[in-house]
């Protein structure tokens, strides 16, 4: 059974080399060959290729999306999607996009006919480089990500007086005398720091401390 194939990258002479490509394997067939999505959906209309050769680097209405729209619309149809970068993400792109396939424009005259002839079989293919690409980026969206501890709210030079004194060891009465403030002074500071860093007790506040650098472990 022949496989009927449309082009579609905005390069005349990529086309050119494609469809001379493909031309001289049995049982491909090249039926069209265009520039632009807008052409590639009314090429599908027309001749209902069974797979599509679609450029992720289209201008315009970009492959991504012209390979969306093309599964959408007409899902018994293959795509192969073809790139011209490396970047980790593009094969992940471009299977989350319904592409099935992604050969390298580099690697072309390679593996060209193979996905080709892999995809119309109802399989899916990707080049070598695409499958390690993918490999790296799912690895990069899985791994795990520092997390980051939540901002410590900002201590007013006396609160932060208050929470060295306490962390220190000293009494409210001594604070006090060290800050030139009143006991009771003291314990409202130390209320807005309970408050503010969520600590319930003097251990609690001792920690604190240690974390903002103003006490040592």
């Amino acid at each position: 059974m022949t496989i009927k194939i449309a082009l579609v990258d905005d390069h005349e002479l990529v086309r050119t080399g494609l469809r001379l490509r493909l031309q001289r394997e049995v049982g491909l067939e090249v039926i069209a060959d265009v520039a632009d999505a807008a052409a590639a959906y009314a090429i599908i209309d027309e001749k209902s290729p069974d797979l599509v050769v679609m450029d992720l680097d289209l201008p315009g209405v970009g492959g991504l999306a012209a390979t969306t729209t093309i599964k959408s619309r007409w899902p018994n149809t293959r795509v192969l999607a073809l790139t011209g970068s490396k970047p980790a993400n593009v094969a992940r792109a471009a299977l989350l996009a319904g592409a099935d396939g992604l050969v390298y424009k580099s690697k072309a005259s390679d593996d060209l006919v193979r996905a080709v002839r892999t995809i119309a079989a109802g399989k899916v293919f990707l080049s070598p480089d695409a499958a390690t690409a993918l490999a790296a980026s799912l690895r990069e969206s899985a791994s795990p990500r520092a997390v980051e501890p939540p901002a410590q709210p900002p201590l007013s030079e006396r609160e932060r007086g208050v929470l060295k004194g306490l962390s220190d060891g000293l009494s409210y009465k001594e604070v006090a005398a060290k800050l030139g403030v009143s006991v009771k002074s003291v314990d409202t500071y130390r209320a807005r720091l309970a408050k503010k860093l969520g600590c319930s007790n003097r251990a609690e506040l001792v920690r604190c401390a240690v974390r903002l650098g103003l006490a040592q472990a």
